[in-house]
């Protein structure tokens, strides 16, 4: 397979199922040594680039990401910044924990229904909704968009209450 194609900086490479992986053009020699194929998640909601290694009589399976990145320390994994896995640029990979590797997943739902940020509390036999309002630079800066949002808020429920 090993099709590579380069346009500027970037370059795609073709998988099996009809995918394509991006990666840094200076790495195109490297990764068009190999033949990759898009392998599913475990849930199956999305693709990795991957290749077989046989060691030692034993096949495995290598990761795109994981060879571009470098192994990552102990007790963290290689993470895709932008939730692409088959954006495999080196600016948008990164060692994270398991923590900021899950916090950094779409918001997963159980039915299509479902919608996320709502769960019920049995202790209070009701339900909470939560709304995450974005990613902050710092602190300051969540802590004042959070005051904004809560003070109109309170400002709807004014407009809300019968007179």
């Amino acid at each position: 397979m090993k099709r590579i194609a380069i346009s500027g900086d970037i370059a795609t490479v073709q998988l099996t199922r009809g995918k394509f992986a991006i990666i840094d053009a200076a790495d195109a020699a490297v990764i068009g040594r190999w033949n990759w194929y898009a392998k599913t998640s475990k849930r199956g909601t999305h693709f990795y680039a991957c290749r077989t290694i046989r060691a030692d009589g034993k096949k495995t399976e290598s990761y795109m990401h994981v060879e571009l990145h470098g192994k990552p320390p102990p007790k963290m994994v290689v993470d895709h910044e932008d939730r692409d896995t088959l954006n495999n640029r080196r600016g948008n990979l990164r060692a994270a924990t398991y923590t900021q590797n899950s916090n950094n997943n779409a918001t997963r739902s159980a039915t299509p229904r479902r919608r996320g940020g709502v769960y019920f509390l049995k202790r209070e036999s009701r339900f909470n909704a939560l709304l995450n309002l974005g990613y902050f630079e710092t602190k300051v800066a969540a802590e004042a968009y959070l005051l904004e949002v809560e003070r109109v808020v309170l400002e709807m429920q004014k407009d809300r209450q019968p007179s």
